[in-house]
C-alpha cells in the first residue's frame, strides 16, 4: 500500500512542480521557440544567400 502511494504522490507533484514551472517560464519558452524558428529562418536566407554568391562568382570565373 505504501510503495503504491510513493510513486504515485511523487509523479503528482512532479507534474505539479513541472506545470507550475512551465506556467511560470511560458513566456521565456515562447521566447525561445520563436528564437528559434527565427534561427532556422535565418541559417535558410544565409545558406540561400551562399548559394547564389558561389554561383554568381562561378559565372564571373567562367
Amino acid at each position: 500500500m505504501l510503495q503504491l502511494q510513493v510513486p504515485c504522490s511523487w509523479y503528482f507533484w512532479a507534474l505539479a512542480f513541472g506545470f507550475n514551472l512551465a506556467m511560470h517560464n511560458l513566456k521565456n519558452i515562447l521566447i525561445s521557440v520563436v528564437i528559434v524558428s527565427n534561427l532556422g529562418k535565418i541559417i535558410r536566407t544565409c545558406t540561400c544567400l551562399y548559394k547564389q554568391d558561389s554561383t554568381e562568382h562561378h559565372d564571373h570565373i567562367e
